[in-house]
């Protein structure tokens, strides 16, 4: 039986752990006297104590895992995703396992963290096998990539490696559902019109300097605006950061004309001043683009199962595009992010399989929402396709809520 001297041990470790706190936080005056007060007779120990203890607990940890992860009745699924520091200008690599335990308690842990060299496919791939193998995985079901033409060339590597994969590697891809709709959006973004770029240059403007943003939030005080929020900065290469400006302006709207009178060189410096015109059309904007934004944060969870939810909420995105596409100002823009959509997501044979079942298994809706979803898929696309020859088979009389 554990004891209680063992108990504050693992507690102790944990909370550096977890906590991510330094080392030297034991000896920490504050951290003392607040051990001292819960139980005086607990004696704290040394962070060099400390730093072997983690140790210890790191290899006791990875032990564990790798005797879940190399069982062959362990399924797993990986996700990996690089990146480059702007500062450094290193490109870092990250695989995390996801996977359900015998208790049925969803568990996602990182299990590689590296710098890497390069970004050639065949190589990205031979870094997953290496990572895959090191586990012991048995029982790789799928990965999960962004949609860069490299990950196509990993994933043609690995499936030629890797022994007894589910028709052959067919459904082995799963193409990152977060970033097909930021591709989407940067399409869609690219026809940024006037009004929301004199709004950008507006902001830019206030936030360029304290003294203009203490003018700002006195007019925002002035105008009644009791709020702390503010407006958000832009970045050039993301598409909320700029959704989030347009609708934090929108929001803070009545202060710009305020502004405007306190700043003499606003409208000198911006060629004229925000309208209301300005900020119909950009309300417009934000409503489209919200849209994306609650399906980006739906799909970016990972405390709770949500591939059951995939095809509902493709179908939810292409019924707001079809919406959208009928309003004349949106027409250029619904027009491209149609073709970016279509490309990743407009036939049902460009899905991996394992969505559908996951449907399947939801007793909410069952294979009469697939054929739904097919059927609307082939009225749109103008294909003749019954899902039930390809295998998708009915399993149940109806939904059920």
């Amino acid at each position: 039986m554990e004891t209680r001297c063992s108990r504050i041990k693992k507690a102790l470790l944990n909370l550096f752990v977890v906590g991510e706190l330094p080392f030297k936080f034991v000896v920490n005056e504050a951290f003392v006297e607040n051990t001292n007060a819960l139980n005086a007779k607990v004696v704290l120990p040394s962070r060099h104590t400390i730093s072997q203890n983690v140790s210890k607990f790191y290899i006791e940890e990875r032990t564990k895992m790798l005797q879940f992860l190399s069982n062959p009745k362990t399924a797993i699924h990986l996700t990996t995703d690089t990146w480059t520091s702007s500062c450094q200008r290193t490109t870092y690599w990250v695989v995390t396992t996801h996977f359900i335990d015998e208790n049925w308690m969803m568990h996602k842990r990182i299990i590689n963290f590296r710098e890497i060299d390069s970004h050639k496919g065949e190589d990205m791939g031979r870094e997953l096998l290496d990572c895959i193998h090191g586990w012991g995985m048995k029982n790789v079901m799928t990965v999960t990539l962004d949609n860069a033409a490299i990950n196509d060339k990993a994933i043609d590597f690995l499936v030629k490696k890797l022994p007894n994969l589910y028709e052959g590697g067919k459904h082995f891809q799963v193409r990152c559902m977060t970033h097909i709709l930021n591709l989407i959006v940067k399409d869609g973004l690219k026809y940024q019109n006037y009004h929301v770029k004199c709004i950008q240059k507006a902001v830019r403007y206030i936030r360029l300097s304290p003294q203009r943003i203490n003018k700002f939030k006195k007019a925002m005080k002035d105008c009644g605006l009791q709020t702390k929020k503010f407006l958000c900065g832009d970045t050039p290469t993301r598409w909320k950061p700029t959704f989030v400006l347009l609708k934090s302006a929108y929001q803070l709207r009545e202060a710009f004309t305020e502004f405007g009178i306190r700043d003499k060189s606003y409208e000198r410096d911006l060629g004229r001043v925000l309208e209301n015109y300005d900020f119909e059309v950009v309300t417009e904007m934000v409503k489209f683009f919200e849209k994306f934004k609650t399906k980006t944060e739906l799909v970016s969870a990972t405390s709770k199962p949500l591939v059951n939810l995939f095809i509902r909420e493709v179908l939810d995105v292409d019924m707001h595009l079809r919406k959208w596409s009928t309003k004349p100002m949106f027409l250029d823009m619904v027009k491209d992010m149609r073709t970016k959509y279509d490309k990743y997501l407009g036939a049902y044979n460009k899905m991996n399989d394992f969505m559908y079942f996951a449907v399947l298994l939801d007793p909410t809706t069952k294979s009469p929402f697939l054929l739904h979803a097919f059927k609307k898929n082939d009225r749109v696309h103008g294909t003749t396709i019954d899902p039930r020859e390809h295998g998708h088979k009915s399993t149940s009389n109806g939904p059920r809520g």
